[in-house]
């Protein structure tokens, strides 16, 4: 399954450190790390967040809609 980790570069209580222990765990997953942003990325850098989310979706959707329909 499709994996998208988001984690914000200052972030105290789950570091990216942790992320990156976190996809090595998962097969197919990729990581990215929001610039100047800390536990609440998607709330300080929202345009930022979005923009990941929406080309994992873009690259991913043909394989989660197969995923779904089965």
């Amino acid at each position: 399954m499709p994996t998208l980790v988001v984690v914000g570069q200052d972030d105290i209580p789950r570091p990216p450190k942790e992320a990156w222990e976190m996809i090595e765990r998962f097969p197919n997953s990729s990581l990215k790390i929001v610039p100047e942003a800390g536990h609440i990325c998607n709330l300080e850098k929202p345009a930022e967040v979005t923009s990941y989310l929406s080309d994992f979706l873009k690259q991913h959707l043909p394989v989660l809609e197969r995923l779904t329909h089965l």
